[in-house]
């Protein structure tokens, strides 16, 4: 049982990019995925092009990141607790390779899910990223590239109360019938940024205080190396006597990858730069301009485009209804093998090469809100807040919204504290930290996406966690 459930949480579970945020991004992560509109030069990557155009908080012309890299790994219902009483060894006092769950235990587990199991990860790096602000005539200048994972899975509970009962308690009853979507993929993105300033003529009074707009565009070339999608609308039905069922198969997978990544059995080896599967363009506008000399306001579109896969691509389906009568004829007592044979046929998918399929892009709009606080308090202050909304389910998007608010402080002008609170999205709630060390030309930020992770690691249901380093150079009175 402990084998069957764990393979079944395997197959229907995949990481998953959150495309709303940005898990490279250490200082955006640990405000809580705020901040758009307080984040200068290389941090606007990805971000809001536009904000290219302004100053950390050590002025310097010209960044490069060194490898920053974001985590997050995230179930709606298991923690490490509930993990280890089920099936620590330790924990239930177990020897051997086995354990058995008694009632209480499949009671416990079903407990702990709501209408379905869901795990969700992200894993993003940026290998490389510059950004250069010459003047402000010139305008600013950035580039990067940067890696992204993910993938996001789900297990229906009737199908785990089916797995832990069989079919007791779903006499006469339906079993399963929702459409549920599960994917995971790996994709490169090479993006040229740039952003310029420009003076405005508002007259009005109220107005007048907004001296000038920035705008920026990323141009972005799509890369994909892997992708993986499961289109799940099966259902099973039960005769009330329980002798008998019907059951609907109608899946589909679609999947686009290379060597072992595509097919078990290849003897191409594993490559950090394969040949890509699929390739799109994308692109990325923003604005952000100041509000008399303590608020800043940004709004960007990221990620409007496209990728389109067509070597390496596999679509296989199944679409078919099952009836079943027992595993031996009620009148000959012979073996049923005809219908053992079609149930074989029926759930087994027809495989076929594909032309070819496309994905749009992530498509999501930020606005964010930044108030300067540091005339209110004796140190270097912010708040942030940010609002996101995604346009698709693509590549970890989602249309949830998610409302982030967060904060640094400067007690120690070369140490940022930093914290935030984020709400909606895939992760739902969290409560994120940071830190970091910053000086004139070397910044290193660490945050943790969860704030209770350190305090109580058993008991939470997210991991997350990002590094970045950058290096700064050139003053600004430099030609």
């Amino acid at each position: 049982m402990r084998n069957a459930l764990l393979f079944s949480l395997c197959c229907l579970s995949a990481f998953t990019l959150n495309a709303q945020t940005n898990s490279e991004n250490s200082v955006i992560s640990s405000m809580g995925n705020s901040g758009s509109a307080y984040i200068a030069g290389v941090l606007a990557l990805g971000v809001n092009p536009s904000r290219l155009l302004s100053y950390e908080y050590y002025e310097q012309k010209a960044a490069v990141t060194i490898f920053p890299a974001g985590f997050m790994l995230k179930n709606n219902s298991l923690n490490i607790n509930l993990y280890n009483s089920l099936f620590g060894k330790e924990t239930r006092g177990v020897s051997g390779d086995k354990t058995e769950w008694n009632d209480d235990d499949k009671r416990k587990l079903l407990n702990a899910i709501d209408d379905e199991f869901e795990i969700n990860g992200r894993a993003s790096v940026m290998l490389l990223g510059a950004s250069y602000f010459h003047n402000d005539k010139v305008g600013a200048f950035g580039f990067h590239i940067t890696d992204h994972f993910g993938g996001r899975g789900f297990l229906n509970r009737e199908f785990l109360e089916y797995a832990l009962y069989g079919n007791e308690r779903f006499l006469g009853r339906d079993l399963g019938g929702r459409y549920t979507t599960s994917n995971a993929y790996w994709y490169r993105e090479y993006a040229l940024s740039y952003a310029r300033e420009f003076a405005t003529s508002f007259r009005s009074r109220n107005l007048r205080p907004i001296e000038s707009i920035k705008v920026g565009v990323s141009l972005k070339w799509i890369a994909a190396h892997a992708y993986a999608e499961l289109n799940d609308e099966s259902r099973i039905f039960h005769s009330p006597t329980g002798d008998s069922l019907a059951a609907t198969v109608r899946y589909t997978t679609t999947s686009a990858a290379r060597g072992r990544l595509q097919d078990g059995n290849s003897t191409e080896s594993f490559s950090l730069f394969p040949q890509s599967v699929g390739n799109g363009l994308g692109v990325d506008l923003g604005m952000s301009f100041n509000y008399r000399e303590t608020m800043t306001f940004a709004v960007s579109l990221n990620n409007l485009g496209f990728v389109s896969f067509g070597d390496n691509t596999l679509i296989k389906t199944a679409d078919t209804t099952i009836i079943f009568n027992g595993l031996n004829d009620p009148i000959s007592g012979q073996s049923n093998q005809n219908q053992l044979d079609s149930i074989a046929d029926g759930v087994r998918a027809q495989t076929r090469t594909a032309d070819g399929f496309s994905r749009a892009l992530p498509t999501h709009l930020r606005i964010g809100f930044v108030m300067i606080l540091d005339d209110r308090l004796n140190f270097p202050a912010a708040l942030t807040v940010d609002y996101v909304q995604g346009f698709n389910n693509n590549f970890g998007n989602t249309g949830v919204p998610i409302l982030g608010v967060g904060g640094e402080i400067r007690p120690i002008r070369e140490m940022p504290i930093r914290t935030g609170i984020q709400l909606g999205g895939r992760q739902g709630f969290a409560w994120a930290f940071g830190l970091g060390y910053d000086q004139k030309n070397l910044a290193i930020d660490l945050n943790i996406g969860n704030i209770f992770s350190p305090l109580a690691p058993s008991a939470v249901k997210n991991l997350t966690f990002g590094l970045a380093i950058r290096g700064r150079f050139l003053n600004v009175d430099s030609n």
